[in-house]
């Protein structure tokens, strides 16, 4: 990755250095990996969930977006799926609610810019 690669990749939330490191410095898989978030249904699933007050639902959604964005080093949007999943835990679902709205401008701007940043992988 080009250093305006990264930069960019910080600029949203991306710790790149890191995943390079996680990767055994494969860029290509790194990419890849980055990529596979952009197709990821888990967030639909969260909104889903709360849309109809189904907390357990919600609950592991929330779960495995904070992991897959703690794997992928994805750093501003793993502390905001660590913070909706106390809040869900938490039973405070309003607060959980209050706070997708911030997660979704952070998520869709995460996955609008990474196909554009990364290109066609092959």
């Amino acid at each position: 990755m080009d250093q305006t690669t990264l930069l960019r990749l910080h600029e949203i939330g991306i710790d790149a250095e890191e995943l390079l490191e996680r990767c055994m410095g494969n860029e290509k898989l790194a990419c890849r990996l980055l990529l596979k978030f952009v197709d990821d249904r888990n967030y639909d699933s969260l909104t889903d969930a709360l849309a109809v007050n189904d907390t357990e639902k919600a609950i592991a959604a929330a779960h495995a977006l904070k992991g897959m964005c703690g794997n992928l080093s994805m750093k501003r949007l793993q502390t905001l799926f660590e913070t909706e999943l106390t809040l869900l835990r938490g039973g405070d679902v309003a607060a959980a609610r209050e706070l997708l709205g911030e997660a979704s401008a952070v998520y869709t701007e995460t996955r609008l810019a990474l196909p554009s940043l990364l290109g066609p992988i092959g």
